[in-house]
């Protein structure tokens, strides 16, 4: 989209077993989300489901 967003609907976005896990991770936009199941888990430094910048 032109204006920096963006939408998520019916996702799953999974990350596991790095340092520093991100299911989500959005730098600078406008997101809208439905139905959105974000899970990190298994890092040894930080684990984020959503992580908005």
């Amino acid at each position: 989209m032109a204006d920096g967003s963006f939408s998520m609907l019916h996702v799953t976005a999974t990350a596991t077993g790095s340092t520093g896990n991100y299911g989500v991770y959005n730098s600078s936009s406008s997101p809208s989300m439905n139905n959105v199941t974000a899970t990190a888990t298994g890092g040894s430094n930080r684990n984020y489901g959503v992580y908005n910048s």
